[in-house]
């Protein structure tokens, strides 16, 4: 995302967040804060005259009993305590308000990187069945149903069946499920088959939490003997890009881009 962003023009400073983030950014402005270090955040965002930002990663809520805080974030406790309660959608919320009471902008990741969303008429591998296109609508249904809830951005479906649906867990844990229940006799059609569908939640704030795929998701779903990945088109972000694809393929993977159904309603 920082070198798809600086390669758009921006100019980018990467404020890396302890325990999450673990990438190589050497040759980009760093600063260094806390889950639980709002006050420090802020502190190095200004430092660095952002107006801006682009939230990235995969987040895990802190303990809050076991954990120190700084003065910044001591303030606004009350509101950041809320952050224990309800699905992502509400989290990223309260987190994002926070920011923006604090003077910044709260950018989607693809208002600054485009071209690394899932785009529509993506097909990498062979054509999807007949009976996997079905799997795939049912998916997308089931999704659009559950996302009224803040419930998941993924599932995997099989010959009409629903196998595993994300919670709080993730994508790849999701997958790795689905893997046992093909080792422990639960899912018994033979591999490859089973097809991950991940798509934004219907009336989602894009602007945090994006469904993510990446060569990691290829690894487990080959790990599990699915056959391919469908992603919801323009709302998926692809970090990996062309590496991705290339990866499926070899592993014989299908990856296609498709729509939610229009009842479902757009992210936001």
């Amino acid at each position: 995302m920082a070198r798809a962003a600086r390669g758009a023009g921006h100019d980018v400073f990467v404020l890396l967040v302890d325990g999450v983030s673990d990438a190589d950014y050497s040759d980009f402005e760093t600063g260094r804060t806390a889950l639980t270090t709002v006050g420090r955040a802020i502190s190095e965002l200004r430092r660095a005259r952002c107006r801006d930002l682009v939230v990235v990663g995969n987040f895990t809520r802190p303990d809050h009993a076991r954990l120190e805080w700084d003065w910044g974030t001591l303030k606004i406790m009350p509101r950041l305590l809320q952050i224990r309660f309800g699905g992502d959608d509400r989290v990223n919320s309260i987190v994002s308000s926070l920011f923006e009471a604090q003077g910044f902008r709260v950018l989607p990741p693809l208002a600054v990187a485009p071209g690394l969303a899932a785009p529509a008429g993506l097909a990498a591998g062979r054509k999807p069945s007949k009976e996997e296109e079905e799997d795939i609508a049912l998916g997308l249904s089931v999704l659009a149903s559950l996302g009224a809830f803040d419930v998941g951005q993924a599932l995997v479906v099989s010959h009409r069946r629903v196998l595993a649906i994300e919670a709080a867990e993730g994508t790849d844990a999701m997958i790795a499920r689905c893997g046992e229940l093909r080792r422990n006799g639960r899912f018994r059609e033979a591999a490859p088959s089973g097809v991950l569908v991940k798509a934004a939640k219907p009336g989602q704030d894009l602007r945090m939490d994006l469904p993510t795929v990446g060569t990691r998701t290829v690894e487990a779903a080959v790990a599990a003997g699915l056959a391919g990945l469908a992603l919801h088109a323009d709302h998926v972000l692809m970090p990996d890009g062309q590496e991705m694809l290339d990866m499926a393929t070899r592993q014989g993977l299908f990856v296609v881009t498709v729509d939610m159904p229009a009842s479902a309603g757009p992210g936001r």
